[in-house]
């Protein structure tokens, strides 16, 4: 992941002022070959209203955990939910994260 476009997110200007963070001019778009994932863990609230908030959270962390792995700790652009994730890949890396959730799923 050294090539310009994925060095997209590296590139993105740091700020440190909370409110730009509605300042549209600190946002950059994301380049069209880019691919978004999302993930969830099934039946995460029956799970924390029965106490297992552990093992929710650790579900949802093995998924990125997974893709941060497979990328070989590369930067991308995620956030972690609890019980899920989202983040982006470069489109060359699609099916690399693809296979790392798959891993985990399975």
């Amino acid at each position: 992941m050294n090539d310009p476009k994925s060095s997209f997110y590296t590139d993105i200007p740091i700020f440190s002022d909370f409110a730009k963070i509605v300042d549209d001019s600190v946002y950059r778009p994301m380049p069209d070959d880019w691919y978004i994932g999302l993930t969830d863990v099934v039946g995460s609230t029956i799970a924390i209203e029965q106490g297992q908030y552990k093992a929710v959270n650790m579900a949802g962390a093995a998924a990125i955990s997974a893709v941060i792995n497979a990328f070989g700790h590369q930067d991308f652009p995620f956030v972690f939910g609890g019980d899920g994730v989202s983040f982006a890949v470069p489109g060359e890396h699609r099916d690399l994260a693809a296979d790392a959730l798959a891993r985990t799923a399975r």
